[in-house]
């Protein structure tokens, strides 16, 4: 049963994240066909399907990557198609399965990536930024690896140094 006084008093929050019927396909044939998504705020949702199935292509949708060749991506009330990509990747991180960097950059550096998007004109990071990178090496338990050179790291301390950039963004979602 729903009390009417209490729902017309708090109407319900906007998504946070719309996707509403995007199309988006390689060639002729679309990989993503009418896709439909609202997820709310604080909301955990899982991604599943077998391989080829549009899973990493949808999160390059939500990341500004790529563009819907149909449809739209709505975040916070916003078109994601009118942010420009400094704008998204200072609310959406994604951690990809792999990574390999042609450079020798060390964990530290790697997980200071993930602050980019807030940097200043001449790119040095500040005492915010820092301090982010110092809590995301410790949130991920990564801090006794930040000085080790990220390409001779074994894949899982690899995936855990994505997670800590990611963190270090502090994104929305």
């Amino acid at each position: 049963m729903v009390d009417m006084e209490t729902r017309s008093s708090n109407p319900p929050k906007p998504s946070f994240l719309v996707i509403d019927g995007v199309t988006f396909g390689y060639g002729r044939e679309p990989l993503l066909y009418d896709v439909h998504l609202r997820v709310q705020a604080g909301e955990m949702i899982g991604l599943l399907g077998p391989n080829g199935s549009g899973k990493t292509t949808l999160l390059r949708l939500l990341s500004g990557v790529y563009s819907p060749q149909q449809g739209k991506i709505f975040l916070e009330g916003h078109d994601l198609q009118q942010w420009g990509r400094r704008n998204i990747a200072r609310r959406i991180a994604v951690v990809p399965q792999e990574l390999h960097m042609p450079f020798a950059f060390t964990v530290e550096q790697m997980v200071s990536l993930g602050r980019t998007p807030f940097v200043n004109f001449f790119g040095s990071l500040g005492a915010r930024d820092e301090r982010n990178v110092k809590d995301a090496l410790q949130a991920t338990t990564i801090e006794s690896l930040a000085g080790r050179v990220f390409n001779q790291l074994s894949g899982g301390e690899r995936q855990r140094v994505m997670i800590a950039m990611a963190l270090a963004q502090e994104p929305r979602l």
